[in-house]
């Protein structure tokens, strides 16, 4: 209720008044809910996780995002692998109820392990093993495997909401949940080659799995929303893999993959290409652009990578496009006033732009009705990525935000260039 709620605001601007009793209303009902397992409940803390994070409540973000983690592992859906956990079995259940735990399953799995994966929060803990249920929607999935090759089953007639794309997600995060939890416990300075290893074999699962999807499912201008959705995460994920060895290790050898893609870099690379094609056409041709927050990764993720290498002719104009992304967003999403703030900052304290282009920029984006009514933002996730394994504190988009008129003052008093400027 809450994050359709907040999507409802592109519709109607003044519907965002009903939130604050939306909220209260959930959190107590929560209250007497939480201590009493069930897929209804697991289901609403999920959805109470994802309406407070684009309420820029972190911190029952957290709290919602680890009860739901609880709460699955105690009805057996995923936990820890060979622990002896009590597992649900749906094979003798009614066929109404298999698909209910099936997809909570799968679901409350996708979403927590695409948070500890994009978000870089910390304190926020993603899952240890898949769930041991099949995913539901494949004829003859193996387990959680799921489909395995171009020879894949064919979709059951019931699973083809949004074209299908669950099933597929399902595999997706199979095979990127561990990639936080293995890079997280790797300390300084990173395992050599054993971290290469470990991203190249995962990069060459994401790539069978890519031969996996049908033609619907492809990357094509035309193809719905949720396809291009499906393919900014993939290409996040390339970075997520890669951006370590690339900052560790230097250059390096990918040593099975093709000459056109041997190296950590030339694959970064390619991905960040296909980013900049995806959040241009995203912008252009997709209204869910306005008020879908899953699509964000890939503005904070290119942000990151224009601010942290040699300037191209065209990096203000993708930097613009990301900031204004934002902007795109803000009536159904609050928190993202406080990201847009961060990525200018960030610019700022880099040098790569003005104190007054960036102030101009935030007085076109300033906003104060939704901290009016909520109260501020807090937003512990990380908006400065390279700086997130050294300094994790200082990279959050609350700090980076804060430190917005710091970083333009510094700039006021250290460039000259800034004189020059009208």
């Amino acid at each position: 209720m809450l994050g359709s709620k907040q999507m409802y605001n592109v519709v109607d601007p003044n519907f965002d008044v009903h939130a604050v009793t939306f909220c209260t209303e959930a959190e107590s009902i929560w209250k007497t809910e939480s201590e009493h397992d069930s897929i209804p409940n697991l289901i609403a803390s999920l959805f109470l996780s994802l309406g407070y994070l684009g309420q820029g409540r972190d911190h029952a973000v957290l709290q919602y995002i680890s009860q739901a983690t609880k709460m699955a592992v105690r009805l057996g859906l995923f936990g820890v692998e060979n622990s002896g956990q009590t597992k649900v079995k749906v094979d003798k259940m009614t066929a109404e109820a298999a698909s209910a735990y099936l997809h909570a399953a799968w679901g409350s799995f996708n979403w927590i392990s695409l948070m500890s994966l994009f978000y870089r929060q910390p304190g926020l803990e993603g899952p240890t093993c898949p769930p041991h249920l099949p995913i539901p929607g494949f004829e003859h999935g193996n387990g959680a495997g799921g489909p395995a090759g171009p020879g894949s089953p064919s979709l059951q007639p019931q699973f083809q909401y949004m074209g299908g794309v669950f099933p597929y997600l399902c595999k997706f995060w199979t095979i990127m949940y561990d990639v936080s939890l293995t890079y997280d416990d790797i300390q300084t300075p990173l395992n050599g080659l054993g971290t290469l290893q470990f991203a190249e074999y995962k990069f060459r699962e994401l790539l069978a799995w890519s031969n996996t999807l049908p033609s619907h499912l492809l990357r094509v201008n035309q193809n719905p929303h949720y396809v291009q959705v499906l393919h900014i995460w993939f290409h996040t994920a390339v970075l997520c893999l890669f951006k370590p060895c690339i900052q560790q290790l230097g250059i390096s050898r990918l040593r099975t993959l093709p000459k056109s893609i041997s190296s950590p870099e030339l694959v970064y690379a390619a991905s960040i290409s296909q980013l900049k094609q995806l959040v241009v056409n995203y912008r252009l041709h997709f209204a869910s652009s306005t008020y879908t927050i899953l699509w964000h990764t890939a503005l904070v993720y290119l942000a990151n990578e224009i601010l942290s290498t040699p300037k191209d002719e065209d990096w203000f104009f993708y930097f613009l496009l990301c900031v204004y992304g934002y902007e795109r967003l803000r009536r159904s999403w609050r928190v993202t006033a406080s990201i847009s703030r961060a990525l200018l900052s960030m610019a700022l304290r880099k040098g790569d732009i003005t104190s007054i282009q960036a102030r101009r920029i935030l007085e076109d984006l300033q906003s104060d009705r939704f901290r009016k009514r909520f109260g501020e933002i807090r937003a512990t996730f990380m908006a400065d990525l390279d700086m997130a394994a050294s300094d994790p504190s200082s990279a959050t988009v609350e700090k980076q935000a804060g430190d917005f008129e710091h970083n333009a003052m510094l700039r006021d008093y250290t460039n000259i260039l800034d004189g020059d400027q009208e």
